[in-house]
């Protein structure tokens, strides 16, 4: 299968990412729609200008917050370490002498301290060896600490150490090496989290919640690691039904998301680069039909591509089931049932079991029809859909399945609203409709017809 154009969202993503101080950003497509594959390609070809880091929370689903959070830290290093950038300074050459003076520093005071006791003049020894150990030196110097302060050193210390703060070995190591990684190949870091929605409403905002934590404590326009911008891929809309769902309808979801991106939702959707490439696979194949599929013709191909084009453009068909249909060559499809009624070639069911095969089943083809003739209602009258060619050559054909009894003479019709007289005639063995006039037909009467064809 031919890869799918994606010049246009390449072209309008470029100019987002280059957004001043553009650092967080949320970039939101529907299920299915090849985000993943989008922002792959899209950073392979623009390896001069990003280091890209992609990370799968799916990975994390049954960790703990810290444990989460240790795992970014373990897959961002992974991949630093794979393309060999890992910075790392020289070894410095170290003498016996020295290690034993620097032995000798970090213990020496702890030593002594516990043999003070035994020793007549204690603390006088102690005070001698003040250079010997810096965390007595300041204590003895400023005298021994109260209770009160001893807890509060203690408290300090714990939160210093916590997760949410730290800067141990390794997140420093990962700074380091990301602004190495910035200045030597003038790159910006990108860390893109990937398929956040896949995970259930707990595990997803617990997610987002390690995020904000980890923004930079002193430079809230900062991420994490120091990395130049980070990604989060999802579908904004599942997202708020999840929100919804755990924190409740009156609950602000803006004021929790709108942390995650510095301009705004970055709304991914490749609709002319899908459309072209099905529209070439039909076209290419309908010359073909007539050697490897006797019950299909070329109306079937341009049908198949238009009812396609409006499960797409509605939203109720992802990528995914069209590259099952691109990634097969026709003589592999489904063999269709003949219900042709008076037809040679029966121009309607072939692809409507067509796409019962491609969606899952014919219940669910159904579904999507229902949910689409919702979509396309809430446009009417200001906005009315066009995507099939020659509508009144589709509504002439369902309509002979639609009311198999009248197969003869004129009839007078109302069709979702919409009064229509036509004529049925038999020419070359093929019923045939002849609307009087010129009926207002739209896409909606299709799928109007489809369902009750169907249902």
């Amino acid at each position: 299968m031919e890869p799918i154009e994606i010049l246009k969202p390449t072209n309008e993503f470029n100019a987002h990412l280059k957004l001043e101080a553009n650092s967080r950003i949320i970039f939101s497509g529907r299920y299915g729609i090849g985000k993943t594959y989008f922002l792959r390609k899209f950073f392979e070809s623009d390896n001069k200008n990003y280091f890209p880091i992609f990370l799968s929370p799916v990975n994390y689903s049954l960790a703990s917050t810290e444990d989460i959070f240790n795992l970014i830290k373990y897959d961002v290093l992974g991949k630093i370490i794979d393309e060999s950038k890992l910075s790392i300074k020289e070894p410095e050459f170290v003498t016996s002498n020295d290690a034993l003076i620097e032995i000798g520093k970090k213990f020496a005071g702890s030593i002594l301290k516990k043999l003070a006791p035994k020793i007549s003049n204690g603390f006088e020894v102690l005070r001698q060896s003040e250079n010997l150990g810096n965390e007595y030196r300041d204590l003895i110097a400023a005298g021994k600490p109260s209770a009160e302060e001893i807890e509060l050193i203690k408290f300090e210390d714990k939160i210093g150490t916590h997760f949410l703060f730290e800067e141990d070995f390794i997140t420093q190591k990962i700074r380091e090496s990301l602004a190495k990684i910035f200045l030597d190949g003038k790159k910006e870091t990108v860390l893109i989290i990937d398929d956040i929605d896949r995970l259930d409403a707990e595990h997803v905002f617990r997610l987002f919640n390690i995020f904000s934590a980890h923004l930079h404590v002193e430079d809230l326009t900062q991420n994490k690691f120091g990395f130049s911008k980070v990604v989060f891929v999802c579908d904004v809309e599942n997202l708020k039904k999840m929100f919804a769902c755990k924190y409740g309808e009156g609950v602000d979801f803006t004021g929790f998301i709108d942390k995650f991106y510095t301009h705004q939702i970055f709304i991914f959707e490749n609709l002319e680069g899908v459309k072209k490439q099905v529209q070439k696979y039909f076209s290419t194949y309908e010359r073909t039909f007539s050697v490897h599929r006797q019950d299909l013709t070329n109306f079937h191909a341009q049908l198949a591509f238009e009812l396609i084009d409006l499960l797409w453009h509605n939203h109720k068909l992802n990528l995914r089931a069209i590259k099952k249909i691109l990634s097969l060559d026709v003589s592999k499809w489904p063999a269709f049932s003949k219900l042709n009624r008076g037809y040679r070639i029966d121009p309607i069911m072939p692809i409507v079991e067509l796409l019962s095969w491609i969606i899952g089943s014919q219940a669910e083809f159904i579904q999507y029809l229902h949910n689409v003739a919702n979509n396309l209602e809430r446009k009417v009258p200001k906005e009315k859909s066009y995507v099939f060619e020659n509508v009144h050559a589709v509504v002439a054909d369902c309509l002979l399945f639609a009311f198999p009894n009248d197969m003869k003479g004129k009839h007078s019709k109302v069709v979702l609203d919409t009064p229509c007289e036509y004529e049925i005639s038999d020419k070359s063995r093929e019923l045939q409709i002849k609307f009087v006039g010129a009926p207002p037909f739209d896409d909606r009467h299709v799928v109007w017809l489809l369902i009750k064809i169907l249902e």
